[in-house]
């Protein structure tokens, strides 16, 4: 009988501590669901630590000089904007870093931009080993534009039809290039070809966002479609292709253009070729001749659709890379 009551005190007590291991957990979860282990809201609120902004170009990683603006939003992950809160804004100099002060639980988005340098923007979170150490770092990491976008053609134009290829090469970024084209009364018409862009991670999809409670989906504007974070205003959806609309010709060539095209991609540290095809009228002379306007694109705050859109000039102000312009001299005739 002794030994049987010495063997089982053990038990009773891995018993015992089973129960109020399982009685504890069960108390921790709840009390956790109702909130007791959350930080309170006026520490949430009132916790700030310390944040340094770098700018750095995305090929070399030399901190550059840009304008920055930090802000929390409702929305953060999606493509519109809700409820902005700006938190910080300013101008970096080439090679600063500069300290500011963050809630560490709030989700943050970086934008930089300059004149020498696309818009980017940059999401951030702030982890718990960053809090620990009361230390954080924000900033992008940013395309630099190509301003001195090198163009050359191969080919003539001689004939009534002429096939020439226009070469593109930038050493940094040419983004979302268009070429618009003028042309002397010998000519008829002028035909960039090409009029798809692919969406190289899957289907081109006209909302940003599927909210699986409400089931319902946070749509794009009519004729609007994204792949990516790349939104696009197409004619016709085939899948991963978008068919472009015509490209409407920015306001400081209205007078000097004939039609423009957007090629739907990046001249970036590359050469792109661009096939085009002329028509001359029976009247054309050496006197004639096709001129290419090459543009960017660069991104700005548009208020009225709450979200960053494309612009090639903004608030009447070419951005981005200076326009390039190319002319073509027609070969034929006297």
């Amino acid at each position: 009988m002794t030994n049987n009551k010495a063997s089982a005190g053990p038990i009773i007590i891995i018993i015992i501590v089973a129960i109020v291991l399982i009685l504890g957990g069960g108390l921790f979860i709840i009390l956790n669901k109702e909130g007791y282990f959350k930080p309170d809201q006026t520490e949430v609120n009132e916790t700030k630590i310390s944040a340094i902004i770098k700018i750095m170009d995305e090929e070399t990683g030399e901190q550059v000089k840009s304008n920055y603006l930090i802000y929390t939003a409702d929305n953060y992950f999606q493509i519109y904007i809700r409820n902005m809160t700006i938190v910080a804004e300013g101008i970096i100099e080439q090679g600063e870093s500069r300290e500011i002060k963050l809630n560490p639980y709030l989700h943050y988005t970086t934008v930089c931009w300059s004149d020498d340098y696309y818009l980017t923007r940059n999401i951030e979170s702030i982890t718990q080993d960053e809090i620990n150490y009361n230390i954080s770092v924000f900033g992008c990491v940013m395309p630099k534009i190509e301003h001195n976008l090198q163009v050359t053609h191969t080919g003539e134009i001689t004939g009534e039809t002429s096939q020439i290829t226009l070469n593109l090469t930038a050493e940094d970024r040419f983004q979302k290039a268009i070429i618009c084209s003028a042309w002397t009364s010998g000519f008829i018409d002028v035909s960039i070809e090409g009029s798809f862009i692919t969406c190289e991670t899957g289907a081109w999809l006209n909302y940003t966002f599927y909210n699986t409670t409400s089931m319902t989906y946070d749509l794009l504007p009519e004729g609007e479609y994204i792949c990516g974070e790349n939104i696009e205003t197409c004619q016709v959806i085939q899948g991963g292709l978008c068919k472009k609309i015509n490209q409407r010709t920015p306001i400081r060539l209205t007078q000097l253009v004939d039609s423009c095209h957007y090629l739907g991609t990046h001249v970036d540290g590359n050469t792109i070729s661009v096939p085009i095809t002329i028509k001359k009228s029976e009247f054309a002379t050496r006197n004639d001749e096709v001129t290419f306007y090459i543009i960017d694109q660069d991104r700005r705050w548009f208020p009225e659709e709450e979200r960053y859109i494309y612009f090639t000039e903004f608030d009447n102000i070419n951005i981005g890379a200076s326009d390039i312009l190319y002319t073509i001299k027609f070969e034929g005739g006297e």
